[in-house]
């Protein structure tokens, strides 16, 4: 059975999701840069988010997960490994995280996305908004989830 290789499809997807906010300009470190798509273990700053100044107003964080794939998990057949985006959208205002997430939505909903592999990553189906945009530490958050 061939699965999905997780870090060359998280490259892709990340790739894909900073193109769309790519005009989107913030300072990170003390320099001006298109809005970041980052891994949770890419975000600058302590583990907890609570350094100021240590993140931009803006950025977006992928989360690439397996997920069950119940048609066929009892019917004895070969299961096709099937995996879940979370899209964590992270601003200074309510209006940037909606922002965020509308020009996400346009990158994913029902799309695929091109990479190595002949048929490419997706499509990509809305899952669930997981979380409401709500206030955290530094700002304002929000996110999806989305199947392929």
């Amino acid at each position: 059975m061939t699965t999905l290789a997780q870090e060359p499809t998280a490259t892709a997807i990340k790739t894909a999701l900073a193109a769309a906010v790519a005009d989107i300009t913030v300072t990170v470190n003390g320099v001006d840069v298109p809005c970041p798509v980052w891994d949770y273990d890419e975000i600058p700053g302590d583990a907890e988010g609570t350094t100021p100044g240590a993140l931009p107003k803006i950025y977006v964080v992928v989360d690439l997960s397996r997920r069950l794939n119940s048609t066929t998990r009892f019917s004895g057949a070969v299961m096709v490994p099937l995996h879940r985006l979370g899209t964590r959208y992270c601003a200074d205002t309510v209006s940037n995280v909606r922002e965020l997430r509308r020009r996400i939505t346009a990158v994913l909903e029902s799309q695929i996305i091109a990479d190595t592999t002949p048929t490419g990553i997706g499509p990509f189906a809305f899952e669930a908004e997981s979380e409401a945009i709500h206030r955290d530490t530094l700002g304002f958050t929000g996110v999806d989830d989305w199947t392929f």
